[in-house]
């Protein structure tokens, strides 16, 4: 049985240059030793090596024939030869479907990883015509109860947007999202009461929502909020926060409790003001304008900073901007003992 008899596609082999001699065994008696490790090593080894290469491995030996199925992680990327999204959506389909725990049983995946950049792709347009794919591969890794979900995406044209539903997993415990854009839906983790790490980067948060009963560490990266409107951050649970340059209107924090340390860096393409309000000195006028009300005329208790204002709890700040940004802060504090 060979790779195509167990994925009904051949994963493309690398070319070796033509000058490249075949290197010489490692025993000079063919002894297997590789086989000889226990399956947990094995299966180590088998979840570091991109997916393509753990599939080629079942035609080594008898033994590695399915140990590829029962590893513990998939990561797919640095994957070329495929002339089509539809090629290779049949084979990362059948990857995942296959997989399983030892012969028998569905699989349960410690850690799945999709990091996928244009560079290596034979074909155009990857995003237009496989992000119906990919989401479906995110769906099946979640539906094979995966602890650690890992999206990347590089070197693309366009954006990829999940789609408008909430993810749902009891398992989930880390989700890594890099350019990749969400929504409201899928930033409401009710769905997954085990979340406990959430990093984002390079995407646009298109939702007035992030909301997570179980989360204790977030880190957001170059991601873009709405210009106009502000994005609630509402993670009671969360132990540490790590802001990198966002861009946009800079989220509104709500109580959160728990926090122990958290790390702002800011530049001048976040904004604190709406709109309206630049070169003026008093509130814009309209109502309920968040960037304005809260600041200058108090209601109920929603007369401290926006930005900071879930930071009251916070041992440890760290506050970084650029020369022309500045940052004030107005946090309340409780009176020693």
């Amino acid at each position: 049985m060979d790779a195509r008899d167990v994925l009904g596609v051949t994963p493309p082999s690398p070319k070796r240059p033509r000058n490249e001699e075949t290197p010489p065994p490692a025993d000079s008696n063919g002894a297997d030793h590789l086989s000889d490790l226990p399956e947990g090593v094995l299966h180590h080894l088998l979840s570091l090596l991109p997916a393509h290469e753990a599939v080629r491995t079942c035609v080594l030996a008898r033994r590695w024939r399915h140990l590829w199925m029962s590893a513990p992680g998939l990561v797919v990327t640095e994957i070329n030869g495929f002339r089509s999204a539809e090629k290779l959506d049949r084979f990362v389909t059948r990857l995942l479907l296959l997989h399983r725990s030892g012969d028998g049983g569905d699989a349960r995946l410690e850690s799945c990883e999709f990091s996928l950049c244009g560079f290596y792709f034979d074909f155009d347009g990857f995003l237009p015509a496989s992000a119906p794919h990919l989401t479906r591969w995110i769906l099946t890794a979640l539906q094979r109860q995966v602890k650690a979900l890992r999206v990347s995406l590089g070197d693309f044209e366009g954006h990829f947007e999940l789609p408008h539903q909430p993810l749902s997993s009891h398992n989930l415990t880390t989700l890594d999202l890099g350019n990749v854009d969400t929504n409201d839906s899928v930033l409401d983790f009710s769905g997954c009461p085990a979340l406990l790490n959430l990093k984002m980067s390079f995407g646009h948060v298109n939702a007035h929502r992030i909301s997570s009963q179980s989360l204790k560490h977030l880190s957001m990266s170059y991601c873009g909020f709405y210009a106009e409107e502000r994005t609630r951050i509402s993670l009671p649970s969360l132990v540490s926060l790590e802001l990198i340059d966002p861009m946009g209107r800079a989220p509104l924090l709500e109580s959160m409790p728990a926090l122990q340390t958290a790390t702002f860096i800011f530049d001048c393409y976040c904004t604190d003001i709406c709109s309206d309000r630049i070169g003026r000195f008093d509130a814009c006028g309209k109502s309920m304008c968040e960037g304005c009300y809260y600041n200058y005329q108090p209601v109920d208790d929603h007369n401290d900073s926006l930005l900071l204002k879930g930071l009251s709890e916070a041992t440890q700040l760290n506050l970084e901007a650029v020369p022309d940004v500045s940052v004030n802060i107005c946090l309340k504090t409780k009176p020693c003992p």
